[in-house]
């Protein structure tokens, strides 16, 4: 699979620079397992810079109903709750 061979190709070419893969709501749910298979974690949080203010990515791939098609969809309150989750995370993390 295509996705398989891109995973391959950046750690070949890029090795230890951190790469930030994140799944977006037109993603097949499929690919969850494909990103796993590769150590890749489907919600995280990346810093992304160290510097004096630190930078960070919550990732999670889920949207609210629209009027797309989409692979990814979860109730609002969901979505708030997984934010609201990982930011405490972040916070005990930071503190």
């Amino acid at each position: 699979m295509q996705l398989n061979e891109w995973f391959k190709l950046v750690r070949e070419r890029l090795g230890e620079i951190t790469v930030i893969w994140n799944l977006g709501n037109g993603d097949p749910l499929f690919v969850d397992n494909i990103f796993k298979n590769n150590d890749i974690k489907l919600e995280d949080i990346v810093e992304i810079d160290s510097s004096s203010s630190p930078l960070f990515i919550i990732n999670y791939a889920y949207t609210n109903e629209t009027p797309y098609k989409s692979y990814r969809i979860a109730p609002e309150y969901t979505i708030y709750n997984k934010g609201h989750e990982l930011l405490k995370r972040l916070m005990r993390q930071e503190m």
